[in-house]
């Protein structure tokens, strides 16, 4: 059952990313959007960006780091939103 519930969350996230994809200033919604992200990570609350030249230069690596995996967390998504429409239209193309 957990399993079902975080698949409906990948699923219903991937949807509002895609309409929200539509709208103007997409881009800076999605840069904003990982920027909260990585500040609300737990692991990542104590790196400052505004430090001295060492915490700046670990807190550029691990932001570098969190963008690669949010993308591939996305692109996953993504594919599980496409995979799940296919299978409803031809549910309700067969079924219906």
């Amino acid at each position: 059952m957990k399993f079902l519930i975080k698949q409906l969350e990948a699923i219903k996230f991937a949807s509002d990313w895609h309409q929200r994809s539509k709208k103007p200033g997409i881009k800076k919604f999605k840069k904003e959007f990982v920027q909260k992200s990585f500040a609300a990570d737990p692991a990542h609350r104590l790196l400052r960006h505004d430090g001295n030249s060492d915490e700046q230069a670990t807190h550029k690596k691990a932001f570098a780091a969190f963008k690669i995996r949010h993308g591939k967390t996305i692109t996953a998504r993504n594919y599980l939103l496409r995979l799940y429409q296919q299978v409803f239209t031809i549910f309700v193309y067969y079924v219906l």
